[in-house]
């Protein structure tokens, strides 16, 4: 199925209908004749996906899905349903039902998912929610690579229940939230501008941190967390434990316990760098890779 309007017939809306009445993964594409313009989901409601099928657009930069006018939530995928999202920006996403009166998603402003949801090379901006998940909200499992997220929500991402893998990613300004049972990965992404915590974990699922920044902004968990390669000029707060691996950290706070691998390898960011701590010098801090210490 092609896009090709901003609504009717062609509209992605329309696609997506194709799509869950056709038994079996679909694909999903965009017409390059949409490139650089701001697409319109297509209706005045929700696009609810309830059948596999993979969204690819023509990049980040040309194909744009949502649009300032529409504010409602870009589209949910159901349970027992895989979507994969790739090569496209995602905006606008406020978490609206649609219908004849204004109710909103409990939680999610551009996707909320019930089931598998890939997310690869998207740039999510301006999205935002009454609850948490500024941009997803995920009772299922998440994977996301190569992904941005620039919006208003400071609780960007917040995973409810399901598994969740981020590689290479970025949230500026923007938080993830976890309340899972289970384990959660994190490698090649920083976390930068926040003002709450960059990362706020709980449940019973550990999380890791691989090779990854955490500017500013702190973690907080009442779990257990491991760094991995990792600088977090940040506080490590609440009451979890950390456990840091060939990493450095900004402080302890509340009853949170910190140890290491070795406990003469134990530092703190200015024990290694010094008092000149990261700071918003007017750009991003993207970690790819940080090579041990």
């Amino acid at each position: 199925m092609t896009v090709s309007e901003g609504s009717g017939e062609g509209s992605f809306y329309w696609a997506v209908q194709q799509a869950n009445l056709n038994t079996g993964a679909d694909e999903i594409v965009f017409s390059s004749a949409l490139n650089g313009t701001a697409i319109k989901p297509g209706a005045d409601a929700a696009v609810v996906i309830t059948d596999d099928v993979t969204i690819t657009g023509n990049g980040i930069g040309e194909t744009i899905l949502g649009d300032e006018s529409s504010g409602f939530l870009i589209f949910e995928v159901g349970a027992d349903t895989e979507v994969t999202v790739r090569d496209l920006t995602i905006r606008y996403g406020r978490g609206l039902k649609g219908g004849t009166a204004d109710v909103y998603y409990e939680h999610g402003g551009a996707i909320v998912n019930a089931g598998t949801l890939n997310l690869e090379k998207v740039r999510f901006e301006n999205n935002s929610s009454t609850g948490n998940g500024g941009a997803v909200y995920s009772t299922g499992d998440l994977d996301m690579t190569e992904v941005s997220f620039d919006d208003a929500d400071t609780n960007a991402v917040y995973v409810d229940g399901g598994a969740l893998t981020i590689e290479n990613s970025l949230f500026n300004g923007s938080s993830l939230g976890l309340n899972t049972a289970e384990n959660s990965f994190v490698a090649g992404t920083t976390f930068y501008g926040s003002s709450s915590a960059a990362v706020d974990h709980s449940g019973t699922g550990s999380l890791t941190i691989i090779n990854s920044t955490i500017a500013n902004g702190g973690i907080t968990s009442s779990g257990n967390v491991m760094l991995v390669n990792t600088i977090a000029t940040c506080e490590l707060g609440g009451n979890g434990k950390y456990t840091l691996y060939s990493s450095v950290y900004g402080s302890a706070a509340g009853s949170a316990t910190v140890s290491a691998d070795n406990a003469s390898a134990l530092k703190t960011y200015a024990d290694v760098f010094g008092s000149n701590v990261l700071a918003d010098n007017g750009g991003y801090v993207w970690s790819l890779k940080t090579e041990a210490m």
